[in-house]
């Protein structure tokens, strides 16, 4: 169906109709109209709901990725990071965030130093 015309989904019921006749699987023309019309307008519901599914889906879509195309405004402002023991990072005042236990998987990972391993380090902001 290429329109949705009330017009468009009588012509539709009404072809249906006449195969089902034509084709014997009913005598009745009016049971086999209102039993094609009945399923046009439930296919005409769901193609209806699922263009809205759609359209919401493309929405969300296309505001996460403007939401992600924008940096953060703090983000920006920050050229470079670097990973710092707590203790030097408050006895220097340096902008820093959240702390965190040194471990293995940041000695090989963020470049942490191998003498931190245990100890508080955090991101220092610069």
């Amino acid at each position: 169906m290429t329109k949705l015309t009330l017009r468009n989904i009588m012509k539709y019921a009404h072809q249906q109709a006449r195969i089902w006749v034509n084709n014997k699987h009913t005598d009745s023309y009016t049971i086999a109209f209102r039993i094609a019309l009945k399923q046009e307008w439930t296919n005409l519901k769901r193609s209806m709901a699922n263009d809205a599914a759609r359209k919401a889906r493309q929405a969300a879509k296309e505001k996460a990725s403007a939401a992600n195309a924008a940096p953060a405004p703090k983000a920006a402002a920050w050229k470079s990071r670097r990973v710092m023991p707590v203790v030097v990072a408050e006895r220097e005042g340096l902008n820093r965030g959240k702390s965190w236990y040194c471990s293995e998987r940041d000695i090989q990972t963020k470049g942490a130093c191998p003498s931190w391993e245990g100890e508080a380090i955090c991101y220092v902001y610069a």
